[in-house]
């Protein structure tokens, strides 16, 4: 027979089986119970609060707004310098052109009417930088060549361009888009000076005055402000 100790003592797998611990009981949580009010439809509750009603966070409304508003700064400032930097160009361009042309301004014979106007034209070419057409200037001036007031155009056209001469000059040293500006002005307010007299002329045609009238509005839209930007 076997003794009652050894039938009664654990193996040994027995004794390096850890014990079993008990768990202690735990009852289910349970989620916060929320009441949920729905999101007004206007624009300043769309603002405001979240889909759900919840209000949003202002700090995080804060920092995007302050992102949305440095973004359009930059580009408005963008915007303006660009515009700043065409405009600069037009500037250069024009006087740039004006400069040659009057290159010739020594070997024109301006005691003759021919030669003054043929130069002027000459002088206003950079108007097809703009809105204005080159066909529609050369229409006009064909039409002022046969004026009655040519004594009137010839002086117009003789002083504007004596003017811009002295204008260039007298620039030496002086800043490139004053001397443009100053220029511009000079041919532009004899251009107009000629078209007020070819509207007094062709009065009573009515085909002319038409094209005198639309070379005037595209004159007009075409025509920057010229002051010099900062």
């Amino acid at each position: 027979m076997f003794p009652l100790r050894s039938f009664l003592r654990p193996t040994r797998f027995q004794a390096l089986r850890p014990a079993a611990r008990l768990q202690p009981f735990r009852t289910p949580l349970q989620r916060p119970y929320y009441i949920q009010t729905p999101r007004p439809s206007s624009l300043g509750a769309r603002i405001m609060f979240r889909p759900d009603g919840t209000r949003r966070s202002k700090l995080r409304g804060l920092i995007l707004t302050s992102l949305l508003a440095g973004l359009g700064y930059a580009t408005w400032a963008t915007l303006l310098v660009v515009e700043a930097l065409d405009y600069e160009h037009y500037l250069l361009s024009t006087l740039v052109y004006i400069q040659r042309v009057d290159y010739d301004y020594a070997t024109v014979s301006f005691a003759d009417f021919g030669a003054a106007l043929a130069y002027f034209e000459e002088l206003c070419g950079y108007f097809g930088q703009g809105d204005v057409s080159p066909e529609m200037v050369d229409a006009f001036f064909r039409d002022v060549a046969t004026f009655a007031a040519r004594d009137v155009v010839h002086a117009i056209v003789r002083d504007a361009a004596g003017a811009v001469h002295d204008v260039l000059a007298q620039s030496k040293g002086a800043d490139a888009t004053e001397t443009a500006v100053l220029v511009i002005n000079l041919v532009d307010d004899a251009m107009m000076a000629l078209i007020q007299l070819a509207e007094d002329a062709n009065s009573d045609e009515t085909d002319k005055l038409l094209r005198v009238q639309r070379l005037r509005a595209q004159m007009k839209d075409s025509t920057k402000s010229y002051e010099i930007l900062g």
